[in-house]
């Protein structure tokens, strides 16, 4: 029998609030700058759901994209994130 890894329950409500975190300084921000400190969620992709879900709430909209400066994205593409002005 192997052990089986915990799975971190509060992790995308502790996400949701870290990118509303960002939105409310008003600035441009990308997702390497919200990972940064933050830790990990089980799998990678759980990152975008994060994102959509604000934006589809009407707290980030989208503003572009630029390479990530993320050593493990090796320069691929990262998505510019802005709070939506209440």
């Amino acid at each position: 029998m192997s052990a089986m890894a915990l799975e971190d329950t509060g992790w995308r409500e502790d996400a949701l609030d870290r990118v509303a975190d960002f939105a409310r300084q008003g600035r441009e921000f990308t997702a390497d700058e919200v990972r940064d400190g933050f830790r990990e969620p089980h799998h990678p992709n759980q990152w975008g759901p994060i994102f959509n879900t604000l934006a589809h709430r009407g707290v980030i909209k989208h503003m572009g994209f630029r390479k990530s400066q993320n050593r493990s994205r090796r320069g691929g593409a990262t998505g510019v994130w802005q709070g939506v002005s209440c």
